[in-house]
């Protein structure tokens, strides 16, 4: 459900869907029916789960060259990183992928693949778990 204050702009191309809120297998479905994932933050964030999970989906990321995003996402393996900020080398990255159905897949795959092995909910606990043995009392 969309903020009762918000108001699509007038100028919103056609092929964009605001869907507000959602969470569960709804957020899942919503994922699975994107070609890519896109995180254009300016800010420095902590660890963003929409990457992760969205690795976790087989989906490509294209994102920004700042914060946590590098150390998730490796550039030409997992997705593209771009400057924040910079709008034309953000909608190149996401022409480019678009339109390239099997560099989605490798990326897709690959991503997974990383996701899988370090980002899991398995393996973070299995890190916390050894991080919780080498502590002394």
């Amino acid at each position: 459900m969309l903020d009762k204050n918000f108001t699509i702009p007038q100028d919103c191309p056609k092929n964009i869907e605001f869907v507000g809120f959602v969470k569960g297998d709804e957020l899942n479905e919503l994922y699975l029916k994107s070609k890519i994932i896109v995180v254009p933050s300016k800010w420095y964030e902590g660890f963003p789960n929409v990457i992760t999970r969205g690795m976790l989906l087989k989906r490509p990321v294209i994102t920004t060259n700042i914060g946590a995003m590098p150390s998730i996402i490796e550039n030409g393996v997992h997705g593209y990183l771009v400057e924040p900020g910079n709008a034309i080398q953000l909608g190149e990255s996401i022409a480019r992928l678009y339109n390239d159905d099997n560099k989605c897949k490798t990326f897709g795959v690959a991503g997974y693949e990383k996701a899988r092995v370090l980002y899991s909910r398995e393996a973070v606990y299995e890190t916390l778990i050894g991080v919780y043995n080498t502590l002394t009392i």
